[in-house]
């Protein structure tokens, strides 16, 4: 059996029902690309390392971000407790994040450290992921950001920053 095709199909048969549909359809797809990649490492589930805290002991939780000023989610998340910013909303780059997430617990056996999302994908060996926890570490987040920010032409900077200027009556 294909698992990343019967998780396709499975999507595909089933998506009507899901009110998160709109955000799984990529994720998926995504996934199923890098699971169809893999066809070397058997079938089935991986337990991925534990992302710990970046200060003490312990895991990662959604409240540390708001203790520690960094975010820990994609995106806005609103809850019953509050509101805790994403990385969009504080203007990270989703390259940045996904490179940054994907080399926590796992290295390609060299010293690279920014990967495209097709070097990545071509890469990726369960192999390599480490059995101990990663530490997670904002600034080396905002590092992979810095490095992305860099990359883009002033041209896509001010499309980007255009709609949050003109809301601030800027431009």
């Amino acid at each position: 059996m294909d698992f990343s095709n019967s998780l396709l199909d499975w999507y595909q048969d089933n998506k009507r029902d899901l009110p998160w549909r709109n955000t799984t359809e990529p994720y998926l797809i995504w996934l199923s690309e890098i699971m169809l990649q893999q066809t070397r490492v058997a079938q089935g589930f991986a337990h991925l390392p534990l992302i710990l805290k970046p200060i003490g002991n312990g895991k990662l939780s959604k409240r540390d971000g708001d203790k520690m000023g960094f975010p820990v989610f994609p995106l806005e998340w609103k809850s019953e407790e509050g509101v805790s910013s994403g990385y969009r909303e504080k203007g990270f780059f989703p390259e940045a994040v996904v490179n940054f997430l994907a080399l926590l617990g796992w290295n390609d056996g060299t010293d690279q450290e920014i990967f495209s999302l097709e070097e990545l994908a071509q890469k990726f060996d369960l192999n390599r992921v480490h059995k101990a926890g990663a530490k997670f570490d904002p600034e080396k987040n905002k590092w992979f950001n810095h490095h992305y920010l860099q990359q883009q032409s002033n041209e896509s900077l001010a499309e980007a920053f255009a709609p949050t200027l003109a809301e601030k009556g800027i431009c």
